[in-house]
């Protein structure tokens, strides 16, 4: 993995055009879900309040990602506090 090779106290960021790529994803699935009836899409960078260089890992922790869709368990803590009562 790049984190670890580069090491966390560097001064990484994200390979050019990748967040352009997450958000064009998620671009694409706001487009498909507008032509759903009664379905509310949430993205969840912006409901998270998502830190691409703060949210991928942390040192003293380890990833938040137990794989590229999912959380891992410290992640869950670590977002589920981020989620708004009223989502519930």
């Amino acid at each position: 993995m790049y984190l670890l090779k580069i090491g966390c106290k560097s001064n990484w960021n994200l390979r050019k055009n990748q967040k352009n790529f997450i958000e064009d994803i998620e671009n694409a699935i706001k487009l498909q879900g507008s032509q759903i009836s009664n379905l509310k899409l949430i993205s969840q960078i912006d409901l998270m309040h998502f830190d691409f260089k703060k949210d991928l890992l942390d040192c003293d922790i380890g990833s938040f990602w137990s794989d590229v869709d999912h959380l891992s368990i410290s992640g869950e803590k670590k977002f589920f506090r981020r989620l708004p009562d009223t989502l519930f």
